[in-house]
């Protein structure tokens, strides 16, 4: 990509800004990535994992969360405390 722009700034604020709205967003997360995503420490999210409510994906030697799941969770959480 060339620059018709003289000030390097302007080109970088330009590129980054192509960057982010032709990224493809993530299905899945690595687990530091969804305890961030769910507003959570990495602690807890780790609990959460190993104890299954949060179901993850092994993909080589690390596990990965669905956003879609990461998102039902957060539903059916929602719905247990309206609903109590």
């Amino acid at each position: 990509m060339t620059s018709t722009f003289n000030d390097s700034r302007h080109f970088l604020v330009t590129r980054e800004a192509l960057m982010v709205t032709t990224s493809i967003p993530p299905a899945a997360l690595p687990a530091s990535e969804a305890a961030k995503y769910l507003g959570i420490p990495r602690s807890t999210f780790d609990r959460l994992a190993k104890d299954a409510p949060l179901p993850g994906i092994r993909m080589g030697n690390r596990k990965v969360f669905r956003v879609e799941t990461l998102d039902r969770y957060l539903r059916q959480r929602e719905a247990n405390q309206v609903s109590a």
